[in-house]
């Protein structure tokens, strides 16, 4: 798999260290939509980093999925 995207903009133009945002592959004909979305993350960093957890977990759940998949063969 490619590496994501990371789209990330402040949530309210009065308060700009509050960040929304999501992940998303778009290389991957196989993975659509938003992963790791959030909402009003305080700090651009704690924002990114809440993202990467979250698309890490998604891609740990593909890895296992495969490998059960695998093991059905």
């Amino acid at each position: 798999m490619t590496n994501p995207t990371y789209v990330m903009q402040q949530s309210d133009p009065t308060t700009p260290m509050l960040w929304s945002g999501y992940a998303h592959f778009p290389q991957e004909g196989r993975v659509t939509g938003r992963i790791g979305e959030f909402v009003n993350v305080f700090g651009k960093k704690k924002a990114k980093d809440q993202c990467v957890q979250q698309v890490l977990e998604f891609l740990e759940g593909v890895k296992r999925h495969q490998m059960s998949t695998a093991m059905e063969i």
